[in-house]
């Protein structure tokens, strides 16, 4: 079941897939609705503020030949939420192993066909690594990361295979971080691939069957 369709953040603009890749919606075994969710930025207290913020969808009834959905990397439910991060630079590192791409996956390989690396305000660098047998099987990295031009980079990419068994390496870096949390002013680290079946995108059919379950095999790598 597909329950994240797409996200925004600042600098970024409209995202469109391959014509042949598309995300199920409506089906016998998908969501009836689309639930729009806004996170509102307003250190001043600003009253009296009108929001004229829309969002377009294109769609079709004709399936197309490959179906995608998401797969989030690094602390995407947030399990740091409130924790402090401290002055200076730092570096938090987050590993989804073997055992968590495993499951994610389901038996099958998956090719990534999109991935967007987010943090905010303090965010300085990202990286993000698939390991294979103990080799850096590709990298993808934003070395000067701008939350107001880019809220969620959009790595360039010509597609990418992740297997079963790969580790999933998260890793950002901070200057002058307060906490983790939701707001502009705090800090998140996640990693979207796009899966045609990322903020991934890949190709083969990728279906989570329990995100509680992927999120326990999420772990911070101190």
């Amino acid at each position: 079941m597909i329950d994240f369709m797409a996200g925004w953040a600042p600098g970024e603009s409209g995202f469109e897939l391959p014509n042949n890749v598309g995300i199920p919606i409506f089906g016998d075994d998908q969501p009836k609705s689309i639930l729009v969710e806004i996170h509102y930025h307003n250190p001043n207290g600003l009253q009296n503020k009108t929001d004229s913020s829309g969002i377009q969808f294109y769609f079709t009834i004709e399936p197309r030949e490959f179906e995608a959905t998401y797969l989030q990397v690094g602390d995407p439910a947030m399990f740091l939420d409130g924790t402090e991060i401290g002055a200076g630079l730092s570096e938090w590192k987050f590993e989804c192993d073997g055992s968590c791409s495993a499951y994610a996956l389901g038996g099958d390989s998956v090719t990534v066909i999109g991935e967007a690396l987010h943090m905010h305000m303090t965010g300085t660098r990202m990286v993000s690594e698939v390991l294979r047998d103990g080799e850096v099987a590709h990298t993808s990295v934003v070395d000067v990361f701008d939350f107001a031009q880019q809220g969620s980079y959009r790595v360039q990419t010509s597609g990418y295979e992740i297997k079963p068994g790969d580790s999933l390496r998260t890793t950002c870096y901070y200057r002058d971080g307060k906490k983790f949390g939701y707001a502009s002013s705090e800090e998140m680290c996640s990693k979207y691939w796009t899966k045609g079946i990322d903020w991934l995108v890949a190709v083969e059919l990728l279906r989570f069957s329990s995100w509680d379950k992927i999120s326990s095999l999420l772990h911070l790598v101190v």
